[in-house]
């Protein structure tokens, strides 16, 4: 169900922002962050003065380099 010369051109195709092997809030390309909203997770920390933790997260890093 994976060709890698698929994969390729898909990668190709991609503007060089969006060629990344991980999305987090730190580097989500322009053109994709009113796609992916940041929500509260709703989790408390330890401290009490810190805000709730939020989370926003893709890792493609552990797949076979091909299909990163």
């Amino acid at each position: 169900m994976f060709d890698p010369a698929i994969a390729q051109h898909i990668w190709e195709s991609l503007p060089d922002e969006c060629r990344v092997d991980h999305v987090d809030k730190k580097n989500i390309p322009e053109v994709y962050r009113g796609a992916i909203k940041l929500v509260s997770s709703g989790a408390r920390p330890i401290k009490k003065e810190t805000a709730p933790w939020t989370s926003c997260y893709i890792n493609f890093r552990d797949l076979p380099e091909t299909m990163t």
